[in-house]
């Protein structure tokens, strides 16, 4: 059967390749309930090329797409089958997307039209939040199924095994993806950020849920630390930085640090502000056309997020990170006293209480600082300013 839809595809009946994937997605399905090991591996393979056919052909993109809904719904068939076993798989899968996004992004991926919806299609199944099949979702869809008070206990225990071990591989494939992104400063970026979002929220809610003993919370915990550590490598990937992804970015960094704090995950906390630093570390070395406002104001994030924690250690571990290299690299760069200045200046500038009278009710950033003192931030310009200049 796979000849044959190759040899169709080779001469432009595009149509055999749908009916192509939907066929083997269905036998992908049964051989993974099977456990099948080998013969659902060549069924991967096989997806893999029309998928490939769809990055070779001009204005096919859209034979990706069938794919990677079929490898959405794989990891979901490993994940909920109640007589599946193969640890193998999820990475199996994870490898040839990462294969097939690579592919794309080195040629296909249009650098001077970043938001081309052809992407988004091609790969929505797998990676865009606004398809219900979005890998990042299988997070969720555990969740309930652990809430669900039909599901036996037994049947709890593999899915948490199987859904921590996967967070634990997740984070080596948002790792090569933002590596092969950051050559164009693709619009990939903005899906990675998102999925990586979605699953360390869907992580920190199982967490909390009384679902998962000690020894699993700790390894969620360690899921999430990696998980996270991949938003640094974002950039530090990067040659260059001309294009800003970075917004959304940091207010999702500062929500999933609102909620280490909220949680005590204070290691978590000084790692997620470490990646905050580093990310204002790599604007400062690698932006293009910059008069240097926006490293500081990535920064001022961190800032918050200490403010916010209020404990000396905290504190004490930030003026560590950025006083010896990212603030002496800044003042040198950029000497003039505005941009001395301009980190204590838009601390300063914060008012909690009129933030908390007129936030814009989309903006997470607002809501955070509107739960800060006024005190506590003009007492901790005062200590970072005196720790600065010493």
């Amino acid at each position: 059967m796979q000849q044959s839809i190759e040899d169709s595809l080779s001469t432009d009946l595009l149509d055999i390749g749908i009916n192509g994937s939907q066929n083997l997605k269905n036998i992908g399905l049964i051989l993974i309930s099977k456990n099948a090991h080998t013969d659902t591996r060549m069924i991967i393979e096989h997806l893999s090329k029309i998928a490939m056919f769809g990055i070779a052909k001009p204005k096919a993109s859209f034979l990706i797409s069938y794919p990677m809904q079929a490898y959405s719904m794989f990891l979901r068939a490993w994940l909920f089958g109640k007589d599946v076993y193969d640890d193998l798989l999820p990475n199996s899968i994870l490898e040839k997307v990462q294969g097939i996004v690579e592919v794309y992004l080195k040629f296909r991926d249009l650098a001077t039209d970043p938001l081309s919806l052809e992407m988004q299609y091609a790969f929505g199944d797998f990676i865009d939040l606004s398809k219900p099949i979005a890998m990042p979702y299988i997070f969720d869809e555990a969740y309930k199924m652990l809430t669900d008070k039909k599901t036996k206990e037994e049947e709890k225990q593999k899915v948490v095994g199987n859904l921590l071990d996967f967070g634990h591989e997740i984070w080596h494939f948002y790792d090569a993806l933002a590596k092969a992104a950051a050559e164009k400063e693709s619009f990939m970026i903005h899906f990675i950020d998102a999925n990586i979002f979605q699953i360390t929220a869907s992580l920190l809610r199982l967490y909390q849920s009384g679902l998962v003993d000690d020894e699993q919370k700790q390894k969620i915990r360690e899921d999430v630390t990696w998980i996270i550590s991949d938003y640094w490598r974002i950039y530090h990937y990067h040659t260059k930085i001309t294009k800003n992804y970075e917004m959304q970015m940091i207010e999702n960094l500062l929500r999933i640090g609102y909620e280490f704090n909220r949680l005590s995950l204070l290691k978590e906390l000084d790692e997620l502000i470490g990646i905050i630093v580093s990310i204002s570390e790599s604007f400062l070395e690698k932006q293009q056309d910059s008069y240097g406002f926006d490293p500081p104001r990535i920064l001022e994030k961190a800032v918050y997020l200490c403010i916010l924690n209020g404990t000396d250690d905290i504190k004490n571990k930030f003026i560590a990170r950025i006083k010896d290299k990212f603030w002496k690299n800044y003042i040198s760069k950029y000497p003039l006293k505005e941009n001395k200045e301009l980190l204590f200046r838009e601390l300063s500038g914060i008012d909690p209480e009129r933030l908390k009278l007129e936030r814009h009710p989309l903006s997470f950033k607002d809501t955070l600082l509107s739960k800060l003192l006024k005190k506590d931030i003009d007492e901790f310009v005062t200590f970072l300013r005196q720790e600065l200049e010493n």
